[in-house]
């Protein structure tokens, strides 16, 4: 009699945690950290949607800049064209006035398995290592309720302050004998009673 009491106890265990495993997330933000000067950077956002259903497309989404972290008068908007030209991109203080919003909306959005950018942000990064990931939120643009949240991914740091080290031409290294200096030098070997080499002779022996 106790077997089916364990059995629906285990069962129902099981389902309780299948219910509160998190869904996976329908909506993946890759960024691409570009350092630009000291404390200078810039965010290159990639949004893809990753749902494969006919669902409604990613409109309207938010990312978090918090104020103690991010230079509020430096940010810049200079997402390049022509996306700048078919998303509205501002920058909106909150209401508590900790964090700065990058608000970005489009009336095409985002379909299902595509993926749009590059968005991109400048700013000047006022914490200590290098700038990190970042909060955002999808939104309903005609409700304004969350759809859903999640975390900005890095994708790769590039560093454009590195310095440009020249690479010597190798061919530049290799010394050269003119035509007229080889007959000095035979002129002067001959007279010292040097037997002078030919000049493919003279040649292949530099390089052995």
């Amino acid at each position: 009699m106790k077997k089916p009491f364990f059995s629906l106890l285990i069962l129902g265990l099981f389902n309780s945690a299948l219910y509160a495993m998190p869904a996976p997330p329908n909506t993946l933000i890759k960024y691409n950290l570009v350092k630009l000067g000291e404390q200078q950077y810039r965010y290159d956002y990639t949004i893809t949607n990753l749902t494969s259903t006919n669902t409604t497309p990613i409109q309207l989404f938010d990312i978090t800049f918090d104020t103690l972290l991010y230079d509020e008068n430096s940010l810049v908007i200079t997402t390049p064209a022509p996306l700048s030209d078919q998303w509205s991109e501002v920058l909106l203080f909150s209401i508590t006035g900790e964090s700065l919003i990058y608000d970005v909306f489009s009336v095409a959005g985002v379909l299902d398995g595509q993926s749009a950018g590059v968005f991109s942000v400048e700013f000047q990064w006022q914490g200590t290592g290098i700038p990190t990931p970042q909060s955002f939120e999808i939104y309903d643009p005609d409700t304004f309720v969350v759809i859903e949240s999640g975390t900005t991914q890095l994708q790769q740091f590039i560093d454009n302050t590195a310095p440009n080290v020249p690479v010597a031409n190798p061919l530049q290294a290799v010394p050269t004998l003119s035509l007229f200096n080889y007959w000095i030098l035979a002129f002067s070997l001959l007279l010292m009673g040097f037997n002078m080499p030919k000049p493919h002779q003279l040649f292949n022996s530099r390089f052995k």
